[in-house]
């Protein structure tokens, strides 16, 4: 069985910081902007019914926080594995990964591919990080400097207390790449208990970030890309890929969503059709155009093609793309790794970026696991 490892807040799950604001479609586009060390970290207003974390390396360095995910095969989804980011001293912090074995959660490590400037390659990087207290951002409050392979992050945290709400509107848009929840979680019969909190974030991301999408095969080392097929017919049983990115552009290639009900396919022109069909995949399609630009390698960074907004003429549509796809705070991507073209994600240096994705506390975890259909045990610590 496999399951999908997301990146962690910083929540990035497995890059410090992974996992869209709560009940965020779209984030408001940001424009690229001085350092941090030459102006403070953009902030702007916290999250709908968020409130600002005051002291937030402190919060991290008292408390564990988590996240979770999902087996690939299933649809509605059922729950598969989960992070915990805890501090182990000296300012540095564990992510540690656990996924089920049988009825009992195991120890799984697992790690990110992304691309190192300092080692002009792809690497895989630890899920360790170093987070010290960092200046006081533009609405006053402090942040949280964070550097791991990929770079340099300034984090301002904030939190809300889900106690009362129901499931489904502490977990954010996305989650699942198109697939479905459980009934007891879409029908908001399932609530959290009370103490339960959510964490999000906005960040300053002063490095570009490069990073490649995968599946890992749990219990081991191995992981499955996902290529770009190069088939005239979308579908899952399609198995010819894109050797490159030229050749995936010059036969049309496409990616699909875990889900099965959106999919991007490559033009001419440097364009793409997005094209969706409904929230179960069974809809007549729903189609338009956005565009795409082929970036070559430099000494520092690799070759990509970046995917532009999802966005439609029609809001609800963007919407219902932009939801049905696990992008996070980055762009869709496309890189070259080992003889094929690849999706990935992709993070261009800005300020102001708002989180697209929550982690949790304990209490607010464990309301998750055990509330869900089928549930699964209670977090280990």
């Amino acid at each position: 069985m496999e399951n999908t490892m997301k990146k962690p807040l910083l929540l990035t799950l497995l890059a410090p910081m992974i996992l869209a604001a709560c009940g965020a479609t779209n984030p408001p586009p940001v424009t690229p902007a001085p350092s941090p060390s030459q102006q403070p970290p953009v902030q702007g207003q916290p999250a709908p019914n968020f409130n600002w974390v005051r002291e937030p390396l402190a919060l991290w360095q008292q408390q564990s926080l988590y996240d979770f995910s999902y087996w690939v095969m299933y649809d509605p989804l059922q729950l598969s594995s989960y992070v915990r980011q805890t501090y182990s001293g000296d300012n540095r912090f564990d992510v540690d990964a656990y996924s089920l074995s049988y009825s009992y959660w195991k120890s799984d490590p697992a790690t990110s591919l992304v691309y190192s400037k300092a080692k002009q390659a792809w690497n895989e990087q630890s899920v360790s990080f170093t987070a010290t207290e960092g200046p006081v951002g533009s609405a006053g409050i402090k942040t949280v400097h964070v550097t791991d392979q990929a770079g340099t992050k300034y984090y301002s945290i904030q939190e809300r207390d889900l106690s009362g709400l129901p499931i489904a509107q502490g977990i954010h848009d996305g989650f699942g790449d198109g697939r479905g929840r459980p009934d007891t979680i879409k029908n908001n019969s399932a609530t959290f208990s009370n103490g339960a909190k959510a964490y999000t974030w906005i960040m300053d991301q002063v490095d570009p970030e490069f990073s490649i999408d995968r599946v890992h095969r749990v219990f081991s080392n191995q992981y499955d890309l996902l290529p770009l097929r190069t088939c005239t017919t979308i579908s899952t049983d399609c198995t010819s890929d894109a050797a490159t990115i030229d050749d995936a552009i010059a036969k049309n290639a496409w990616i699909l969503n875990g889900g099965g009900n959106v999919s991007i396919r490559l033009l001419s022109n440097s364009k793409a059709e997005v094209r969706y069909t409904g929230n179960d995949g069974t809809a007549p399609p729903n189609t338009y155009q956005i565009s795409y630009s082929h970036v070559p390698a430099t000494n520092s960074t690799p070759e990509r093609l970046v995917f532009g907004d999802l966005s439609s003429g029609d809001p609800a549509l963007t919407t219902a793309v932009t939801n049905s796809l696990n992008v996070g705070n980055g762009k869709l991507a496309v890189y070259m790794y080992g003889n094929q073209a690849v999706r990935g994600t992709f993070i261009a240096p800005q300020m102001g970026i708002r989180s697209t994705t929550y982690q949790y506390n304990k209490q607010a975890i464990n309301d998750i696991f055990t509330k869900w259909d089928p549930e699964v045990p209670s977090v280990l610590e």
